[in-house]
């Protein structure tokens, strides 16, 4: 079984996840995408520097997990690029992290797209953050 971003009409630019179950195993919760009603996020594109370049493309978050996230953005952004994330969850302090631009598609809403993240590895107080805004709900369903 496949997961891929809803109404993406490019083969090429999919992720896939491989799922399957094993007896006994430990799924830790927050690897699982998760909606939070009301987060936004600003992303700036990185520089090779560390650098932060350029106007925020973002916008809604649509959901985020441990090791990634879906949000809406003002621009397509091109597979790879490097962007620095500043995540406001309701309740919740802010999420200041770095990630990895992994697919994009064009959004429902003309001039908008919907893009997917992979984050660089999170220390133990950004996964806090994360589990907080989990707790901390209420949550909508997946846009």
């Amino acid at each position: 079984v496949h997961s891929v971003p809803e109404n993406d009409p490019s083969p090429a630019n999919r992720r896939r996840a491989e799922r399957f179950a094993s007896p006994g195993a430990h799924v830790d919760a927050l690897v699982v995408p998760f909606p939070v009603a009301g987060a936004t996020v600003e992303a700036r594109r990185a520089t090779a520097f560390g650098f932060i370049a350029g106007q925020n493309l973002g916008g809604g978050v649509v959901d985020v997990s441990r090791i990634g996230m879906r949000f809406i953005a003002t621009a397509r952004l091109p597979l790879n690029t490097r962007v620095a994330l500043v995540v406001s969850f309701p309740k919740v302090a802010p999420l200041r992290c770095k990630a990895t631009v992994r697919w994009s598609y064009p959004h429902t809403e003309p001039g908008r797209f919907v893009v997917g993240v992979e984050l660089d590895l999170l220390n133990e107080d950004q996964l806090k953050l994360i589990e907080a805004a989990r707790a901390a709900g209420p949550s909508t369903p997946r846009a």
